[in-house]
């Protein structure tokens, strides 16, 4: 089944109404609500918190290991004794 996404405002005593859906009138559809988030708003909650420090810990060990390389390849005999 395709997904169809779209933005609505919420009215009076909560209700939200979805126009032109592209559904057969009576099929079961799943709908899932999230509020709207403005890019330029900084993050006010504590979830938000949490994955700007997740970012900022995955910056610090980006960080840490850039550069790293593989070493060569060992050959096979120093790899096991016959």
């Amino acid at each position: 089944m395709k997904s169809y996404e779209t933005s609505a405002t919420v009215e009076d005593h909560g209700r939200v109404e979805v126009v032109g859906v592209p559904f057969a009138a009576g099929a079961p559809v799943e709908v899932t609500i999230s509020p709207k988030v403005n890019p330029d708003e900084s993050p006010a909650d504590a979830d938000d918190d949490a994955v700007a420090q997740a970012r900022a810990r995955m910056r610090k060990l980006f960080r840490a290991v850039k550069g790293f390389r593989l070493g060569g390849k060992i050959p096979r005999e120093e790899l096991y004794d016959r």
